[in-house]
């Protein structure tokens, strides 16, 4: 993502990267950053929670997540709520959540090359990102917000429970 980045940053001036979370790869993932045309462009809050994470998520315009392997991932979920268009690998449960074309978008190769092709596709018009934005919201809301999710799971439950020979 860092090195898809640099290469958009004079297509793209008024772009920046937040690479929210800490880890074991934060540092190596600022350093290549810091070697990066885009450097000045790319922020790195570290561990963000609560209202900071809110209120990175609602300025952000996409959500870019190039995992090889996820299940389901809640970053994803709560960036679709506060209303960032995803732009993903079609791993684990995401293709369950995205909606190509309509609430976001996946990657056709997560390699550098790849990601910069797909920002580039999304970025080409932010008047349909827009309306990505809040079809990825809407479909967040009303199929992930908790009371949701624990209704269904109680349903499920008691039809489980509920079944012969239980």
């Amino acid at each position: 993502l860092i090195q898809a980045f640099g290469g958009l940053h004079d297509a793209f001036p008024d772009l920046r990267l937040t690479m929210a979370g800490d880890g074991p790869l934060a540092l190596a993932w600022r350093e290549l950053a810091a070697a990066s045309p885009a450097a000045a462009a790319i922020d790195f809050p570290g561990y963000v929670s609560g209202t900071a994470k809110a209120r990175l998520l609602q300025e952000a315009l996409l959500f870019v997540l190039p995992s090889a392997t996820e299940g389901m991932p809640v970053s994803l979920l709560e960036a679709m709520a506060a209303g960032a268009v995803p732009l993903v690998t079609p791993v684990g449960g995401i293709p369950l959540v995205v909606q190509p074309g309509d609430s976001g978008a996946f990657l056709a190769s997560a390699d550098p090359a790849g990601i910069a092709e797909g920002l580039r596709d999304m970025l080409a018009s932010r008047d349909a990102l827009a309306g990505m934005g809040r079809a990825a919201a809407t479909l967040a809301w009303q199929r992930y917000e908790s009371a949701r999710v624990v209704a269904r799971l109680e349903r499920l439950y008691l039809d489980l429970a509920a079944a012969p020979g239980r």
